[in-house]
């Protein structure tokens, strides 16, 4: 953040949590760049506690008022009933992710530098052929043992209409490495305009 910036005054100081994208949408057009890249800082922040996981520095047992604090029922792995937040009341303890290790394939990425110990990334990718749409997203983190492994990883086929409308008329499924059994999508976006879903997932996805 850059203080002087007009843009950046309702931001600086602010904590990276729940209600900083709705922050950022006060202070930038949504979709530009710096607006997909502000948005992105929750997620990060939420994924850096992975690295207490691995290393064991996250205290337990888990106190009442921690697990209290946790976001339930923010999204379908984090569900009330999930297999996550079972296990948290039941063990006092957050699960560590034990993904699997990252594929090499580097083909169609740029290039980048292995990550060291301790470090994370999100990888986007969306490529485009005729009507067909195919769009992913990966996490990876860099265990203090060396192996560098998918925390979570997802990845959508689209088949989007060839004229002006730019509707989508089906899907190719959705794919997904993770360690929760319940995160899945429910396809409700068909028949949409690829215009109306920056609209849509505001209005009916939930989630960091």
């Amino acid at each position: 953040m850059v203080p002087e910036s007009p843009w950046s005054v309702g931001l600086v100081g602010r904590r990276v949590g729940r209600g900083f994208r709705a922050a950022v949408d006060q202070v930038c057009e949504p979709g530009s760049l710096r607006s997909v890249l502000l948005t992105e800082l929750p997620v990060v922040a939420m994924l850096a506690g992975y690295g207490t996981l691995y290393s064991g520095l996250l205290p337990g047992p888990l106190s009442d008022q921690f697990i209290d604090g946790m976001p339930v029922d923010v999204c379908a792995g984090w569900a009330e009933a999930g297999s996550m937040m079972v296990h948290i009341r039941g063990q006092r303890e957050i699960p560590t992710p034990d993904g699997p290790e990252v594929p090499a394939d580097r083909e169609g990425w740029h290039p980048m530098p292995d990550l060291v110990a301790g470090a994370l990334r999100r990888q986007r990718l969306i490529e485009r052929t005729g009507d067909e749409v195919w769009a992913m997203f990966r996490d990876t983190y860099a265990r203090p043992d060396g192996t560098t492994s998918v925390l979570h990883e997802y990845s959508v086929k689209a088949l989007v209409s060839d004229d002006s409308s730019d509707d989508i008329f089906g899907d190719g499924g959705a794919d997904e490495a993770s360690s929760r059994p319940e995160r899945r999508g429910d396809g409700h976006d068909l028949g949409q305009s690829c215009a109306s879903l920056s609209w849509r997932i505001l209005m009916f996805y939930f989630g960091t």
